[in-house]
C-alpha cells in the first residue's frame, strides 16, 4: 500500500514533495503557491553580499566591499553543494569566490603601510608629512634609484671651496656642520636643514664650484640626491615638485634671516652669506658694470714703438675691484657696495656708493 501510495506521489509531484510545486495563475500573472523559505546557508550569503555592497567608498571600503563578497560566495558555493546539488551554480559561485579573493589579496597589497628607517621615517614626519606629501610619493624620493645615504665624522669636508661642484642636494639627517669662508664661520647648518640650498638653486648646470667650504661638526649623516636624478623625477611628479621648491624657499630664507649670516663689522660693512644666490647674483651684475664703466673712461696712447696703451682716468679704481673680489669669493663686502642693515645707514651709503641694496 505505502509502495504504491510513493508511486503515485512520484508520477503528480516529480520533485518528491508533498507540497504543490507554484504554477503560474490562471490569468498568467503571479503564482498560485509558494515554497518555503531556502536554507540559512542561501540567506546568509545574501546578507553578506548586501552588508558588501554599503561599505563607503574610502580607503578600505574597497577591501571590506571584496571581503563581504568572498564570504558571500563562498556559503552560496557550500549551499550550492550540499542542499541545492547543482553542480553548475556551485561552479559559478566558487568562481566569482576567487575572482573578489584575488581583488582582496591585491588591495591588501596596494594599502599596505609603508615603512622607513629611523632616520627616514623621522624626515618624513618632520619635513613631508605636514606638506601632505604621501608616503608612496615619499618612497620615491628616497630610493635608491633617486637617493643616497652619507655619513661624516667630525672635520670631514662635505664640499671644499674652488673644488667641489654643486652637483648634488644636499639635507642633514643627524648631527651639525658648519660653513667657512676663508677660514671664517658664516653660520650652522642643523638637522632636517639643506646643506646646499643656495647652491643648488643658484647653480642651473652642476659645473659650478662651491664658494665656501662645508664641513661636518660631528659625526652626521646626510641625504643627498644628484642634480640629474632629482630633476627627472621632479619633472615626473609635478606636487613633488612644488613641495620640493617650496621647502628649499624656505630654507634659503631662513639662511638669508638668520643672525649668524650678518654680522657687523668694526669698520662699519657687513659680513654676508655670499652662498645666498640673491646676493650672488646682485654682486656679480655690479661686478660687470663697474668693469664696463672703467672701460667706457678708459682712454688709449699709442707709445713709441706703436703699441696702445691704457690709461683710466682714475687708476686707483682698478685695485679697488680686485679688492671688492677677493673679498667677495672670501665672504666679506667692501663698504664700496654696502648692503645695509638699517634705513639710516642705506640713506648714507646712497650717497658714496653706486650699489645699493635693501634686505
Amino acid at each position: 500500500m505505502n509502495w504504491s501510495y510513493s508511486l503515485v506521489v512520484d508520477a503528480v509531484y516529480p520533485n518528491g514533495s508533498l507540497v504543490r510545486p507554484p504554477t503560474p495563475a490562471d490569468d498568467g500573472i503571479g503564482c498560485s503557491f509558494w515554497r518555503s523559505p531556502n536554507h540559512v546557508l542561501y540567506q546568509c550569503a545574501n546578507a553578506a553580499i548586501v552588508l558588501g555592497l554599503l561599505a563607503p567608498k574610502k580607503k578600505f571600503g574597497n577591501l571590506f566591499l571584496h571581503s563581504m563578497f568572498v564570504l558571500g560566495f563562498l556559503l552560496l558555493s557550500v549551499w550550492a553543494w550540499t542542499i541545492l546539488c547543482a553542480p553548475d551554480i556551485f561552479s559559478w559561485n566558487f568562481a566569482f569566490m576567487v575572482v573578489n579573493v584575488l581583488q582582496m589579496l591585491f588591495l591588501m597589497y596596494y594599502i599596505r603601510p609603508i615603512k622607513f628607517t629611523g632616520e627616514l621615517e623621522n624626515l618624513y614626519v618632520t619635513m613631508f608629512e605636514p606638506m601632505k606629501v604621501s608616503r608612496k610619493l615619499f618612497k620615491k624620493l628616497v630610493c635608491p634609484d633617486f637617493c643616497s645615504v652619507g655619513m661624516l665624522h667630525e672635520a670631514e669636508p662635505y664640499a671644499i671651496y674652488g673644488v667641489s661642484r654643486t652637483e648634488r642636494l644636499g639635507l642633514l639627517l643627524t648631527g651639525m656642520m658648519k660653513v667657512y669662508s676663508n677660514k671664517n664661520i658664516l653660520h650652522s647648518i642643523r638637522e632636517y636643514e639643506f646643506i646646499d640650498s643656495p647652491e643648488f638653486e643658484s647653480s642651473m648646470t652642476g659645473e659650478e664650484k662651491y664658494q665656501v667650504s662645508i664641513i661636518a661638526d660631528c659625526t652626521c649623516r646626510y641625504v643627498y640626491w644628484p642634480r640629474q636624478s632629482l630633476e627627472y623625477l621632479l619633472m615626473k611628479e609635478p606636487f613633488l615638485a612644488t613641495v620640493m621648491n617650496t621647502m628649499i624657499g624656505y630654507d634659503i630664507t631662513n639662511k638669508l634671516y638668520a643672525l649668524n649670516d650678518r654680522v657687523t663689522e668694526k669698520n662699519g660693512g657687513c659680513r654676508q652669506d655670499i652662498r645666498l644666490p640673491g646676493v650672488a647674483s646682485v654682486l656679480k651684475r655690479a661686478s660687470h658694470q663697474s668693469y664696463g664703466n672703467l672701460r667706457s673712461t678708459q682712454q688709449l696712447h699709442p707709445d713709441a714703438k706703436g703699441n696702445v696703451r691704457v690709461d683710466f682716468e682714475d687708476e686707483e679704481e682698478m685695485d679697488i675691484i680686485e679688492a671688492e673680489r677677493v673679498e667677495f669669493l672670501n665672504g666679506h663686502i667692501q663698504p664700496s657696495v654696502d648692503i645695509d642693515c638699517s634705513s639710516k645707514s642705506s640713506e648714507s651709503s646712497s650717497k658714496t656708493s653706486g650699489i645699493h641694496i635693501n634686505i
